[in-house]
């Protein structure tokens, strides 16, 4: 009996050992990269300030509208896989896909473009 105490004793020792490993190992690895979102106001700002902001509204512009679509085409998705129809969501799915790599497209070239802004500026 005391041996079988003694073996649960240490199973629980051990068990908090590792919880308490875990504890101190695991935020290291969860804290974000990179401020995605303070970098893109960054960007955004330097861009409207630069020497031809309408450039870059009008970048904006674009990169907004593809976002807005890329959102219906999603909903779009949803809304016929709600329903059931497995052919027609996948036909939506990849109408997703597609705005989504136009987006994706888009956004590079933005990036590109206001690296290019900055530098010349």
């Amino acid at each position: 009996m005391l041996t079988i105490l003694a073996n649960q004793l240490r199973r629980v020792v051990i068990a908090g050992g590792y919880l308490v490993a875990t504890a101190l190992i695991v935020p290291v690895f969860a804290q974000s990269g990179a401020n995605i979102a303070g970098n893109y106001r960054g960007l955004m700002t330097k861009c409207l300030g630069a020497s031809q902001p309408n450039i870059c509204r009008t970048a904006l512009k674009e990169l907004v509208r593809l976002a807005d679509e890329v959102d219906a085409k999603r909903a779009d998705w949803e809304t016929v896989e709600a329903r059931g129809d497995d052919v027609a969501a996948k036909g939506k799915e990849a109408e997703y896909g597609v705005a989504v790599d136009g987006l994706n497209r888009r956004i590079t070239d933005f990036n590109r473009d206001v690296a290019g802004v900055q530098k010349f500026r």
